[in-house]
């Protein structure tokens, strides 16, 4: 992927023929595949300017979402410091399970 684009995730649907080709020139993987009523759709990242020459192709496009505006968005969502510092370590993080 080039740098400097934007890489959207995407739902392609197509003919397996479309959607072969496709990966053929552009290969990626393929993080849903869904077969239904004689068309595949799948779950990818691709840049974006392979948005244009799919909806070329005859392959349906849906853009999901950005992926680095998500991940900044995911970034906010972590905390900072150290949250054992006060010396409070959680306990019970799981079930402990006893024989087999």
């Amino acid at each position: 992927m080039a740098t400097g684009t934007r890489i959207l995730r995407v739902r392609l649907t197509g003919s397996p023929e479309q959607v072969r080709l496709f990966l053929s020139e552009h290969p990626m993987e393929a993080e849903r595949v869904v077969r239904a009523g004689g068309l595949v759709t799948i779950d990818g990242f691709v840049d974006e300017p392979v948005v244009t020459h799919l909806n070329q192709r005859g392959v349906r496009v849906e853009v999901l979402y950005e992926a680095d505006e998500r991940a900044r968005a995911r970034q906010k969502e972590v905390g900072t410091g150290n949250r054992f510092l006060d010396g409070r370590v959680p306990t019970a993080l799981g079930l402990r399970r006893y024989g087999g």
